[in-house]
């Protein structure tokens, strides 16, 4: 008898939920409950077939940004336990390669991430190795966390750039990445924050709430964006972030 529905991409073009059995944690693993999952661009794409197949398993339950409650943990696993609001990192890594031992799990040389070549949170439950599952505090609340995971792509892009309090910065793209790289950009005082929209479709509530954040909002056939378009830059901007997905696969995981 099935106890549990997953959401489940059989292959490209192919989608639906299905029925499944309850998961039951090994050891050193957890099983919890999803109750906020979002829906990234990359999710899309692999309904549609384009990530390039060496990220990709079908067929695949999607969703990587998520969080919710521990439902069981397995034997071995200590600091986690039933009933605790958590989210997980995406990437799992093996801590064995020459990547992971000096710290850069992200870039493990052994591929494997939740929602492309396992089960992800876009179902009732989802199974994971207890070493990427974080407690939440007590004043998160799981709807927020279900953004940690595009919110560190985000700080990560920043951290790159190495902004600095005066300085004029361009963030090129007006999506879920971009929006909440805009919000996180203001604490470091910017003389001004500029976002180029790429789509020239009207903002819904949450596009206006984050542009409001910056100095301007325009569109990419702005008089102001350059001839070349925006790949070079925008001219007097010290810092140009570009956060739009790569179509037909995932983005450079650095």
């Amino acid at each position: 008898m099935a106890d549990r529905r997953a959401l489940v991409i059989t292959s490209p073009g192919v989608i639906g939920l299905q029925d499944a059995d309850e998961l039951v944690p090994g050891p050193g693993e957890v099983v919890a409950r999803p109750v906020h999952t979002g829906i990234c661009g990359t999710d899309l794409e692999l309904v549609a077939g384009v990530v390039d197949p060496a990220y990709t398993r079908y067929p695949l339950v999607p969703g990587h940004e998520w969080s919710g409650i521990i439902e069981a943990v397995g034997p071995g696993v200590t600091g986690l336990e039933p009933g605790q609001p958590v989210i997980a990192e995406g990437i799992i890594p093996d801590r064995v390669c020459a990547q992971c031992v000096q710290g850069h799990t992200n870039l493990c040389l052994v591929y494997d991430e939740l929602g492309f070549t396992r089960a992800g949170a876009a179902a009732d439950q989802v199974l994971l190795p207890a070493q990427v599952v974080h407690v939440l505090g007590p004043r998160v609340s799981l709807l927020d966390a279900a953004l940690a995971e595009p919110a560190a792509v985000a700080w990560r892009a920043i951290g790159r750039g190495r902004p600095r309090p005066g300085e004029r910065i361009a963030v090129v793209g007006d999506g879920t990445l971009a929006l909440i790289t805009t919000h996180l950009l203001r604490l470091f005082s910017p003389a001004e924050l500029i976002v180029f929209r790429l789509h020239l479709r009207g903002l819904g509530r949450g596009h206006r709430a984050a542009v409001r954040r910056a100095d301007q909002a325009v569109p990419a056939d702005h008089p102001r964006v350059p001839a070349r378009g925006l790949r070079g830059g925008v001219p007097g901007a010290a810092i140009h972030l570009k956060l739009g997905g790569a179509r037909g696969g995932r983005p450079p995981r650095s």
